[in-house]
């Protein structure tokens, strides 16, 4: 059964008015003291944890993590919220605009919604926090796909102009012809093996 989200924050509330976190009512419950009152500081996980993570997965996440260490780097990883969560998804999605006139910001706010869920359920299995505020951040929705097959009139502009431009006329029509075919995207052909074949 789901939480209801407001009983849930209704409980934190209390838990705030009372001065005790999640994380207090998780350690003496469990009497573990891996989940402690403090933790580390935002700064200092995402420092601990950024080697643990894949080149490429770092590479996508690394900006908004970077982003979340800037506005919170000093205080508990265990003391922000969904909020404080959200304020940096819609930043995150500003950046983009102000960076590339024209884009909507959306794949940014994908992108640091993943990240921060990434990072918030490491700590969560880590027992640092015993609430994960990143859990209720909800993906932007995406726009319907504009993607669509070349018409006839296009696939022929596309030839001709192979035959025109081109200094290898045959291999570049080999290559249009294997995406066209194959449906891969930009950097299929150049990974392509001889054992994908």
């Amino acid at each position: 059964m789901s939480a209801d989200p407001l009983r849930a924050r209704f409980f934190l509330e209390q838990l705030a008015l009372a001065g005790t976190t999640p994380n207090d009512l998780l350690a003496a419950a469990t009497n573990d003291p891996s989940v402690h009152e403090g933790g580390p500081t935002v700064a200092q996980y995402i420092a601990r944890i950024e080697a643990q993570f894949k080149e490429s997965t770092w590479a996508t996440y690394a900006t908004h993590w970077r982003l979340l260490a800037e506005r919170h780097g000093e205080r508990l990883l265990a003391e922000l919220d969904a909020d404080d969560l959200l304020e940096r998804v819609k930043e995150a999605g500003q950046r983009a605009m102000r960076r590339c006139p024209g884009c909507t910001g959306r794949s940014a706010e994908e992108n640091c919604v993943a990240g921060l869920r990434a990072l918030y359920r490491r700590a969560a299995k880590a027992r640092l926090i015993a609430f994960d505020p990143a859990a209720e951040l909800e993906q932007p929705r995406r726009h319907p796909s504009r993607r669509r097959a070349l018409c006839a009139a296009e696939l022929e502009e596309l030839w001709e102009a192979i035959g025109v431009v081109s200094r290898d006329p045959e291999l570049d029509m080999l290559l249009v012809r294997f995406h066209l075919e194959s449906g891969a995207r930009r950097a299929g052909a150049i990974g392509l093996c001889l054992g994908d074949l």
